[in-house]
């Protein structure tokens, strides 16, 4: 994980969590990003759970999150890019 994109994740979470959860979500996260070889699985079996308990205005936020971590790293390239559609889609937006 690029530092960049590790300082990222750790400031939206901290919007929402102290600092000890924070650290913790920052741990698992790289645990779970290196047990993973493919994200749209993820997409596919998280984003149904997260539209049944998230309302609309949350579900938002989260897009606003994972984009801002996503673009922490600074590259813009086409597979985010895919991924954040696949996630828009998945939690219930229409994707154009």
């Amino acid at each position: 994980m690029l530092p960049q994109r590790e300082a990222a994740i750790r400031s939206v979470i901290s919007e929402i969590a102290d600092k000890k959860q924070t650290d913790e979500a920052v741990i698992y996260a790289k645990w779970a990003a290196s047990q993973i070889d493919d994200a749209t699985v993820v997409i596919d079996k998280l984003a149904p759970f997260l539209r049944e308990r998230l309302d609309a205005a949350e579900r938002n936020d989260l897009l606003r999150m994972v984009s801002r971590a996503a673009e922490a790293g600074g590259q813009n390239l086409p597979i985010p890019d895919q991924r954040m559609l696949r996630l828009r889609q998945k939690l219930g937006f229409e994707v154009n």
